[in-house]
C-alpha cells in the first residue's frame, strides 16, 4: 500500500509525509512511531512525547491488534496523524487541555494526571455521563479525542474522588456519634450511682 500521512501540530497546522510503499502487515504502532521518526526535528520540542492516533476518514483508529490493512484495502491510503487532546478539570481547577492516550486504563490516566497512587482515590467521569471503571478506557466508552471537524465542542473530563472515601468518612462520623452516645450513657449510669 502507499501511504500518505498528514501529521497534524498541536497548534492545528498540519504538514503532508508520504511513507511510500508500506507492506500491509505494519502495525498501527510500529507505523506511527516510523512518521514521528521522518518529522521528529520538525515537532516543537514538547509535542514529541504526546499521544496521538490516526484517523482514517474521520474514524479513530485504535491501535491495539491493529495493522494497516485492517485500516484500507485500496493502494492508496490516506491517514490522518493527531495528538489526543482531552479537556480535563482537575479537582478545584478550571478545565485544561491534556494529551492523553485512550486506550489507557482509566486509573493510569489519573495516576499520570494527579500522581502515582491518585487512582486509588480518583476516577474520570465524562461530564453529564457516569463514572469510567478503573480497568476500562475512554476509548471503550466512545469518548474520543476531540477532532474539529467532527465536534464543535470538546467534551470535558472531570477527574473526581470516588465516593467510597466520602462514605467511609460518614460511618466513621457515624461510629464516632455512636461511641460518643454509649460512653455518655455508661458515664451517666455511674455518675447517678
Amino acid at each position: 500500500m502507499y501511504v500518505f500521512v498528514t501529521v497534524v501540530e498541536v497548534t492545528g497546522s498540519a504538514r503532508n509525509q508520504s511513507l511510500g510503499d508500506v507492506p500491509g502487515e505494519v502495525t498501527l504502532m510500529e507505523l506511527c512511531e516510523r512518521v514521528l521518526r521522518c518529522v521528529d526535528q520538525d515537532l516543537p520540542e514538547g509535542s514529541r512525547k504526546y499521544s496521538r492516533h490516526f484517523w482514517f476518514s474521520d474514524q479513530f483508529q485504535p491501535y491495539e491488534r491493529r495493522y494497516l490493512r485492517d485500516v484500507g484495502s485500496t493502494v492508496n491510503v490516506t491517514l490522518e496523524l493527531r495528538p489526543d487532546f482531552y479537556q480535563v478539570r482537575l479537582p478545584g481547577r478550571d478545565p485544561d487541555q491534556f494529551a492523553i492516550d485512550p486506550e489507557l486504563a482509566s486509573a493510569i490516566v489519573v495516576d499520570r494526571l494527579m500522581g502515582d497512587g491518585a487512582s486509588r482515590c480518583y476516577r474520570l467521569v465524562p461530564s453529564g455521563g457516569q463514572p469510567i471503571e478503573d480497568a476500562h478506557t475512554l476509548y471503550e466508552r466512545d469518548l474520543l479525542p476531540f477532532h474539529a471537524r467532527l465536534s464543535q465542542q470538546e467534551r470535558v473530563v472531570d477527574v473526581k474522588r470516588k465516593p467510597h472515601f466520602v462514605v467511609s468518612a460518614l460511618i466513621i462520623l457515624a461510629l464516632s456519634a455512636l461511641m460518643g452516645l454509649i460512653l455518655g450513657i455508661a458515664f451517666g449510669h455511674i455518675v447517678n450511682r
